[in-house]
């Protein structure tokens, strides 16, 4: 029973669900858990402040939570009034558009282009929710996900930077 959870909302999933749940081999052998410098690796992270520093890469940003009820208590205990909050992440896939394409295991797979990386990210993303579907080992009871429109690629940058995402839907109780 927790007023809160652990952490923020995105850093919990991708400490939670994100790395327990990653099978690089839905990303092309690409892998968050991966250290700096091994082919690979992607960076994962909650905010935008260091994007571009490293491609491809994954973040993780919080967008919504809301809950139940008028008042917004879906329930009463003799502790006190819980919630059944429900949230919403956003998994953005970033990766620069490059002429020799992207692989995280030469070894095992073919280079890809900037765009089918994007997708093939968030489609692993998408992987790791359907995996934890009742919510792994984390504090959240449900996590699934579903695409939504798509993003526009960031031409602003020379090169351009390649973006798909997805949208990550959770809920955790929050209970006296």
């Amino acid at each position: 029973m927790s007023l809160t959870l652990p952490d923020r909302p995105a850093q919990h999933f991708i400490d939670e669900v994100l790395l327990p749940e990653w099978d690089a081999s839905d990303a092309l052998g690409f892998d968050p858990a991966a250290e700096p410098g091994d082919e690979g690796f992607m960076p994962v992270a909650t905010t935008l402040d260091n994007v571009g520093a490293s491609y491809p890469s994954l973040i993780i940003q919080y967008s919504n939570e809301t809950s139940g009820g008028e008042s917004t208590y879906d329930y009463m205990t003799p502790s006190g009034p819980g919630q059944n909050r429900q949230g919403t992440l956003l998994a953005i896939a970033r990766v620069e558009a490059e002429q020799s394409g992207y692989t995280g295991d030469a070894a095992t797979y073919d280079a890809v282009p900037a765009d089918d990386l994007a997708v093939a990210l968030v489609q692993a993303v998408e992987n790791v929710c359907q995996r934890a579907a009742a919510g792994g080992d984390s504090q959240f009871q449900t996590v699934g996900s579903q695409r939504g429109p798509e993003a526009p690629d960031d031409r602003d940058v020379s090169p351009t930077v390649r973006i798909a995402n997805t949208q990550i839907d959770y809920s955790w109780l929050r209970r006296p």
